[in-house]
């Protein structure tokens, strides 16, 4: 044999062992990827302990995030791993072998042992609750087969939530030291607190008027930072203006909240008559065709009710006959009062206050009233509903002399043209012995729903939100989980809205897209600051309403929900400097 022979023969022999030793052509004992560790398939699934968090996108923008601690596997590395979101609207749609999950890989989901599942093109106008489970899965093919213990109870109701910008047209959109954000607060004045914020809006037309008051002065030192000086209060944190200075009353209007001046006041860019003057309580109401504000301007000797009509141009005084005591207006366009508009208001002929009604329908028509349910004590702040075929009033009233304001309803008589009961016509206080506050009503198709803040301690203090309907024989309420009082107690039954404290006011309440809406603002317990609250009310049940993380960065305050087309929100903010911002956000 040649030697040439020899060595072909050689590294046939050689070029064999490898094959043999890298498992070439060698069936089920081949390697891969999936190979076990003992040379056989890998059958052994991934530990995942499932979705821990759940909540909406800080940015607003409607999408949710989901967070989890990423999952481990034997054979298949992080970035290889593959994860399985399930969502659905139930808990009890999440079938993880009927659904089709949303699909993450690790490598751009997960990083540092944590990862994070945006979920995007879920509905997001704050109509739909979701739900959702996960699994890991590996290479192989083999889903985690652990428990996840924090996926039951997850939950988000996602909503768009877009800051309506300020555009050109009359005025600014702040003061100019850079403190405030022009493309959110809609100050005329950005060194001047904003309060009392009021909405109409009819599809893209849309109008808020709100009144701006000076900070008080005061020496007295903020305990949080020394180097500030707390406001000296007026009424509340959501007034924290003096009624004895000077106050304006405004009013936006458009995509680009154009101010709405009046051109015989000079160029001034408010509509106050004495800018002098406290203006106060300003409130309108827009039908799509007509616009009226109205406002209590404080003189001395005399006080004034002032009612305006905007025809798109001009604003005119409609000559309202009012008294030196009129104060707190609210107005309505509703269609059961024809052509009409709509007036209540409180009026002060002896020491307490009574409620009158009063139509204008080119001329101020005679007063309808008092309402009160009882003459001799004193009542306050009406408010109307706004949809269905019938118009309520809801109000506060004291119950007995000086003391314990309750919450009582009225609805109007079309054939009658007057104020009738409503059920038995007693309070809608949980306890009427409680004071009561700021009741919003509106109408789910002819259902009134009404909202209100109740306290639970002689000052104040302590403050829930609750919501009743009518059912047409009495008033039932529309329970959430929420807890009232503290220690032993404590009362997980009485059906607070309330999220995470003992401090909530000021609720507003409308109904859109055939569902009720609460918005409120609520102290948290952990940052000490008052945030801006939603919730929606589907059959028997409350969901909440995820708003941004991001929102609400200070201070929030006075909320106000307005449901034409669009679900709108107002409220007020503090800014750096603590002075109150008006906000408007279109929601979903």
């Amino acid at each position: 044999m040649s030697s040439k022979t020899s060595m072909k023969r050689f590294w046939h022999f050689i070029i064999l062992f490898v094959l043999i030793g890298t498992g070439f052509g060698c069936g089920s004992g081949g390697g891969g990827g999936n190979s076990g560790k003992g040379g056989g398939p890998d059958t052994a699934p991934p530990h995942f302990q499932g979705l821990s968090k759940a909540e909406a996108d800080p940015s607003g923008n409607g999408n949710i995030m989901l967070t989890a601690p990423e999952a481990t596997d034997d054979q298949t590395g992080g970035p290889e791993m593959t994860y399985l979101i399930y969502v659905a609207e139930t808990p009890e749609g999440i079938q993880r072998n009927g659904t089709t999950p949303h699909t993450f890989p690790g490598a751009g989901a997960c990083d540092g042992g944590q990862c994070t599942f945006t979920l995007t093109g879920l509905k997001n106008d704050g109509s739909t609750t979701y739900y959702f489970g996960s699994n890991a899965k590996d290479a192989a093919g083999n889903l985690d087969q652990d428990a996840h213990p924090n996926e039951a109870a997850l939950k988000v109701t996602p909503v768009s939530v877009t800051p309506q910008p300020i555009g050109g047209g009359n005025g600014g959109g702040g003061g100019g030291d850079g403190s405030i954000i022009a493309s959110s607060s809609l100050n005329a004045n950005g060194a001047m607190h904003a309060v009392h914020p009021s909405l109409s809006i009819v599809g893209d037309q849309r109008y808020v008027t709100w009144e701006e008051c000076t900070p008080a002065p005061s020496a007295t030192p903020d305990p949080a930072d020394p180097t500030k000086r707390i406001s000296t209060p007026g009424w509340a944190n959501y007034h924290p203006c003096n009624q004895d200075t000077p106050a304006q009353i405004y009013v936006r209007k458009g995509t680009a909240w154009d101010l709405v001046t009046d051109s015989t006041l000079g160029g001034r860019t408010d509509l106050s008559r004495d800018p002098s003057h406290h203006n106060h309580n300003p409130t309108l109401v827009f039908d799509g065709t007509q616009l009226y504000t109205a406002w209590k301007e404080r003189t001395s000797p005399t006080s004034h009710l002032f009612v305006f009509k905007f025809d798109g141009a001009v604003w005119s005084n409609t000559g309202f006959p009012d008294t030196a005591s009129d104060d707190r207006p609210a107005l309505t366009r509703h269609s059961v009062l024809g052509n009409a508009l709509g007036m209540a208001y409180e009026r002060s002929p002896g020491s307490n206050k009574q409620l009158f009604f009063r139509q204008y329908d080119g001329t101020w028509q005679s007063n309808i009233g008092p309402l009160n349910k009882n003459s001799a004590l004193s009542a306050e702040a009406p408010v109307f509903s706004k949809k269905g075929d019938q118009l309520y009033v809801t109000w506060k009233e004291q119950t007995a002399a000086g003391s314990t304001p309750n919450i009582f309803v009225k609805r109007w008589n079309v054939t009658g043209s007057n104020w009738e009961e409503v059920g038995a016509g007693g309070p809608l206080n949980r306890d009427p012995s409680r004071e009561a506050r700021f009741p919003s009503i509106d109408l789910l198709g002819n259902v009134p729903y009404v909202a209100w803040h109740e306290c639970f301690d002689s000052g104040c203090g302590r403050e829930h939100i609750f919501v009743k309907h009518f059912d047409g024989s009495q008033w039932i309420q529309d329970k959430d989980t929420g807890i009232c009082g503290d220690g032993p107690t404590a009362d997980p039954t009485c059906g607070s809205l309330n999220v995470n404290s003992r401090f909530a006011e000021t609720p507003s309440l409308v109904v859109h897209n055939d569902k009720v809406y609460v918005a409120w603002s609520e102290r948290d317990f952990v940052t000490n600051k008052f945030a801006v609250h939603l919730k929606r009310l589907d059959g028997d049940k409350w969901f909440e309403i995820t708003l941004p993380a991001g929102l609400f960065v200070n201070n929030a305050h006075s909320p106000i929900l307005y449901s034409n087309g669009g679900l709108h929100i107002a409220w007020v903010e503090e800014n750096a400097e603590g002075v109150l911002q008006l906000i408007v956000a279109k929601i979903g």
